[in-house]
């Protein structure tokens, strides 16, 4: 589903919920592109992983903590991807 189906066909719902009289959903869905962004889950995990490997501290215990957490989050990527 493009991002832009998946925003559109809840938007009328939560439009009702705000009741807002200057929201306009055509408005709206015309500037999904500039109020929305994404990364994907492979650039995600590729981030983690170069910000981790770069990562240094004095503390030891504060390195390994990182790289735990690190190797968490890519594991979790990993296996819902």
């Amino acid at each position: 589903m493009s991002i832009e189906d998946a925003i559109s066909s809840e938007l009328e719902s939560v439009l009702l919920r705000a009741n807002n009289e200057q929201l306009a959903m055509e408005g709206l869905v015309e500037r999904i592109h500039d109020v929305f962004c994404w990364i994907t889950w492979s650039e995600l995990s590729a981030v983690i992983g170069s910000q981790a490997a770069g990562f240094v501290t004095a503390d030891p215990s504060v390195d390994a903590s990182v790289q735990r957490l690190a190797n968490s989050v890519g594991s979790s990527i990993a296996w819902h991807a």
